[in-house]
């Protein structure tokens, strides 16, 4: 039985776990190699695409309902991460063009947080 837990504090937990978001997307967070890979929940992404053929430019008032991302599937090195927190939006720091330049993403609330390395409907 998988255990689930309420919070999820960087400083002093370790291994890989799964954050599962209130739009249903999910993070792979490697705390020991300090990477997070986002998985986007298949159904809202493919209908994205079906209503959004041709790229949408990205607009303050849009940028909240796009749910594909730059990267997503792939590990990205992760610079920080604030505490994460069932209820609370996860919010981090992370190298997203592997450049040096810090990027801040805030997700969703979180919804689950997990032990785990893969998430359920990867591969």
């Amino acid at each position: 039985m998988t255990s689930h837990h309420a919070r999820l504090r960087p400083d002093l937990d370790h291994g890989t776990w799964i954050v599962t978001t209130e739009t249903g997307s999910q993070y792979l967070l490697d705390l020991d190699a300090m990477t997070i890979a986002r998985v986007p929940d298949e159904t809202r992404l493919n209908q994205w695409r079906q209503d959004h053929p041709e790229p949408v430019p990205l607009e303050p008032t849009t940028w909240m309902q796009t749910p594909g991302m730059r990267r997503d599937f792939e590990p990205v090195p992760l610079l920080q991460l604030f505490l994460v927190q069932v209820g609370d939006a996860m919010v981090m720091v992370i190298d997203i063009l592997e450049t040096g330049t810090p990027t801040l993403r805030a997700t969703s609330p979180v919804i689950d947080i997990r032990p785990g390395s893969t998430p359920p409907r990867a591969g």
